[in-house]
């Protein structure tokens, strides 16, 4: 899940960032959103004219955040922090101005409610408790335990002892465990995992066996497309699920909807990857031995604390795995039980923290960046929508042009973007400002949720993603090998993902 090309950068060691770099950027960030915020009014543009005082404040925090990410100038989750932070000082009331309610820098009246009360700054913060972000912690709690009880390779290793000794048995049970895993944890972890797995059997290859690039090149993309087929699987899925539930048709998309939607686009997207890996890198072989060792026994002469230290992992090796499967179960069967998606998320959180199988170490080992990105992008959708911003470009959609082509416009911009900034980033940005220009012939979730699965198909660049940076680091794979997958992804990913999200969309009825 841990979704930022920054990570990516540094993974493959590629990653620079001085002062004067940041210092610059920063500059030059801030003086853009300024002259693009502010020169169309001083030019004469009559449509920018209707664009709300706040609401010109509000693009320029769009566009400097925007310009940050992709630059990279600072980490992502610290671009989310100056978001929130713009937000409440330069677009709520803060408490500073008495009763007329100006924002912090006087600068113009804030938005006042239906009650006719100040726009509170809480607006801009309370995107931190939203139940997503509970969602997304349980999620890498789950994750977290899973992997300290090594349940993950637990899963894997019986898996890849049982598909054969085939290369293409192989090929597809290295991706078919990524792929899974890669659902519920973090792309980057399963990577990195899976890699280190087979790393010792690669070694045993033939020198220059093209076998080699196959599996360390299947296993992220496995993991990026695996990210698709749930909520929890990558972050904008959720920051989807979040806009679409703020919106006007006030969608809420369960566990198993999306489930509906994004698991069918991932599994097409997978046959795709591993058919097109197949074609490039035929191995020469025809058999190959691998056998995964099994977990070590209790030895006969065990002391009593060897004892006590293996039933203890035992128990919590159980423990998690009874969560995780009750966890996932109620998920999927909300519309029969009736509870909450986010309420469900708290299972696990409560229960992997009081048997101590999740200590204040492994909490403090969270993806915290992860979350801090997407209260940054709830925080600027926050901010569009209560400033008028969202109105105001819906607007800016000339009035006869076809649906599609609007479309089609924000799923290309969805590609391009996802293969130059993170994916969370790429979303944070596109939804809150695809979700004002729907179209009256589209349904709210038919034009938001194709974007979503989108940013996930975008892997042409080994730093695009940080399951490719992982799987790049390893030193068996070059530039063109991603290039050549990610051209594939960037062309048939849209088309499946829209192809398919219209018509799940329909049956679902969202």
């Amino acid at each position: 899940m841990r979704d930022t090309r920054t990570a990516s950068q540094q993974i493959t060691g590629k990653k620079e960032r001085t002062f004067v770099r940041s210092s610059l950027l920063i500059l030059i960030g801030a003086l853009l959103a300024l002259s693009l915020s502010t020169l169309p009014a001083f030019f004469g543009w009559s449509y920018f004219q209707d664009l709300p005082g706040l609401g010109r404040i509000s693009l320029a925090i769009v566009i400097f955040a925007a310009f940050l990410w992709i630059t990279e100038a600072v980490p992502a989750y610290a671009v989310s922090l100056w978001i929130i932070s713009l937000n409440v000082l330069l677009l709520s009331y803060t408490g500073w101005g008495g009763n007329k309610g100006v924002n912090i820098f006087g600068m113009n009246e804030v938005y006042h409610n239906s009650e006719g009360a100040a726009q509170s700054y809480l607006i801009y913060l309370e995107p931190w408790a939203e139940g997503l972000m509970w969602l997304f912690m349980a999620g890498f709690i789950l994750a977290e335990a899973m992997s300290k009880t090594k349940l993950d390779i637990w899963f894997a290793r019986n898996i890849l002892n049982r598909v054969g000794n085939k290369p293409f048995h192989v090929l597809f049970g290295a991706m078919l465990v990524t792929f899974i895993l890669s659902m519920f944890m973090s792309n980057t972890a399963t990577t990195a995992m899976m890699i280190a797995m087979l790393a010792s059997f690669v070694r045993s290859l033939p020198k220059g066996e093209v076998f080699a690039k196959a599996l360390y090149l299947g296993v992220p993309v496995a993991a990026n497309v695996g990210g698709m087929g749930t909520i929890i699987g990558t972050p904008p899925n959720g920051l989807a699920v979040q806009a679409l539930k703020d919106s006007k048709a006030a969608i809420d998309i369960d566990f198993l909807s999306w489930m509906l939607i994004g698991t069918p686009v991932a599994i097409i997207l997978f046959i795709v990857g591993i058919g097109a890996i197949w074609f490039f890198y035929t191995p020469t072989i025809d058999r190959v031995d691998i056998e995964f060792e099994k977990e070590p026994p209790l030895l006969p002469d065990a002391s009593p604390k060897e004892i006590a230290v293996y039933k203890k992992k035992k128990i919590e090796k159980i423990i998690t795995a009874i969560t995780f499967a009750v966890t996932v179960f109620l998920w999927m069967t909300q519309k029969l039980h009736g509870i909450s998606t986010y309420v469900v998320a708290l299972l696990p959180i409560t229960v992997l923290s009081l048997t101590s199988i999740i200590d204040a170490k492994g909490f403090r080992k969270l993806p915290w960046d992860v979350l801090m990105l997407l209260a940054g992008g709830l925080s600027i959708a926050a901010g569009v929508e209560a400033t008028g911003l969202d109105y105001w470009i819906s607007g800016l959609v000339p009035a006869g042009v076809n649906p599609w082509t609007t479309f089609i416009i924000v799923i290309i911009l969805a590609i391009v973007m996802s293969n130059l900034m993170s994916h969370t980033a790429t979303a944070s940005v596109l939804i809150p400002i695809a979700i004002t220009m729907v179209p009256e012939s589209f349904s709210y979730a038919s034009f938001i949720v194709p974007i979503a699965l989108t940013t996930s198909a975008a892997m042409l660049l080994p730093i695009s993603t940080p399951p490719n940076a992982v799987a790049f680091a390893s030193g068996r794979l070059e530039s063109k090998d991603f290039v050549r997958m990610g051209l594939l992804m960037a062309v048939v990913g849209p088309i499946v993902a829209v192809g398919w999200g219209l018509i799940a969309v329909k049956l679902i009825q969202l």
